[in-house]
């Protein structure tokens, strides 16, 4: 599309681009911003958002392995609860 075709779409109170900044080259966020900005009407608001995830996932990664040791620790309890309360039972009997 050039100027000409985007501007024949007329003016928006909301434009929301989500999620697509972050995963496009930077001559694409250009385009996105001039067409925004193109597009807005005077007291529009325009939302762009920007995922992290993609830079961060190594460390996801970390945060997920240092959570691990916790809930193991969790689902031992749990179960050795549950072996001491059948253990507990049976003596009772």
């Amino acid at each position: 599309m050039n100027e000409h075709d985007i501007k024949e779409l007329g003016e928006f109170d909301y434009i929301i681009a989500h999620g697509v900044y972050s995963w496009v080259s930077p001559n694409v966020r250009d385009a996105l911003l001039a067409t925004i900005k193109a597009l807005l009407s005077k007291d529009g608001i325009a939302y762009v958002s920007y995922n992290t995830y993609r830079g961060w996932k190594s460390l996801d990664i970390f945060r997920t392995s240092c959570s691990l040791p916790a809930q193991i620790g969790a689902i031992k309890s749990r179960y050795l609860t549950s072996k001491r309360a059948k253990f507990l039972a049976g003596l009772s009997e």
